[in-house]
């Protein structure tokens, strides 16, 4: 009789085992063979941004049902309409940026990898893009700029609704103090995952 038994165990690496059990009499000593599933920090967050990337999709395109027919696409500084659009191609390019430009991030580091070191611009440049330590530094970008992916598809689902709501006035007005809380808050972010990042390979 085989019998299956899934548990996950906190490693470094984040490995998946699953165990599998053979046995012919419970009174014999089972044989145990443990397989490796690599599921890795990287390849999680990979994941958890198209999750994140659909599930703002979804609210983009549900929040437009609410747009005028002509919606005001362009704000000046304090917040007045100074240009237009129709609701159907503001929405598809909104979407089309909202998810170009946060998975190009989120797949920068495949690019990044395939560069000649010199055009790679990291702290101890030399120490992580030498090839036995290429594929970590692959893995710790990827974890960083999956991240970051996942903030900028947040931060443009949130300029959208701010967008909706300015739309729902007659006449249309932005808020430029929740636009400037929006934007400060993914500055602020920005500056401390940048710090981050440049932290991380300073380490060796």
């Amino acid at each position: 009789m085989l019998h299956f038994n899934t548990s996950i165990y906190p490693s470094q690496n984040h490995f998946w085992k699953t165990k599998l059990t053979r046995m012919s009499n419970p009174s014999q000593h089972s044989i145990c063979l443990w397989v490796k599933l690599p599921m890795t920090k990287a390849k999680a967050l990979v994941f958890i941004y198209a999750f994140l990337s659909v599930a703002c999709v979804a609210f983009v395109w549900s929040a437009a049902q609410n747009l005028p027919p002509v919606v005001a696409s362009h704000f000046d500084l304090s917040g007045t309409p100074d240009a237009t659009m129709p609701r159907d191609q503001f929405t598809k390019l909104f979407l089309a940026i909202m998810v170009l430009i946060p998975s190009s991030m989120a797949f920068l580091p495949a690019v990044i990898s395939k560069l000649p070191p010199q055009m790679v611009n990291i702290p101890n440049r030399t120490y992580w893009l030498s090839p036995d330590r290429i594929e970590e530094t692959k893995n710790i970008l990827q974890v960083y700029f999956s991240i970051f992916a996942c903030m900028l598809c947040c931060f443009m689902a949130v300029i959208f609704w701010l967008m909706v709501q300015a739309n729902l006035h007659n006449p249309p007005q932005l808020s430029a103090q929740n636009l400037m809380v929006a934007t400060g808050v993914f500055v602020v972010v920005t500056i401390i995952w940048s710090l981050r990042l440049s932290a991380r390979f300073k380490k060796v």
